[in-house]
């Protein structure tokens, strides 16, 4: 998740990053985009679109400016918390799908 909302994966190819998505999970499916932009001090989120509604307008819809070392601090607890989650849980009592 951290590597995600800091831009890390975002390809060249794709100049913006999900932030919401769909509730099927998958990160192409109806997904809120924004340019995510990183300074020394700074982290904005602005330019949001949904890519299957372009006529929808997000013009007064942010930025949203954020303090870096918060924004750093804040996906690094994100990332431990996902990870604690994670090993809490034991995935081996689950029943898998077949695959043909």
């Amino acid at each position: 998740m951290a590597d995600h909302l800091s831009g890390e994966l975002t390809s060249v190819a794709v100049s913006k990053t999900a932030l919401l998505a769909c509730e099927c999970g998958i990160e192409g499916c109806w997904p809120l985009l924004a340019a995510i932009t990183f300074t020394e001090d700074s982290v904005v989120w602005d330019r949001f679109e949904q890519p299957f509604r372009r006529t929808r307008d997000y013009a007064g819809f942010g930025p949203f400016r954020f303090e870096r070392e918060r924004y750093d601090r804040a996906l690094l607890e994100l990332s431990e918390a996902i990870r604690d989650s994670c090993e809490s849980h034991d995935f081996r009592d689950r029943k898998h799908p077949k695959v043909l």
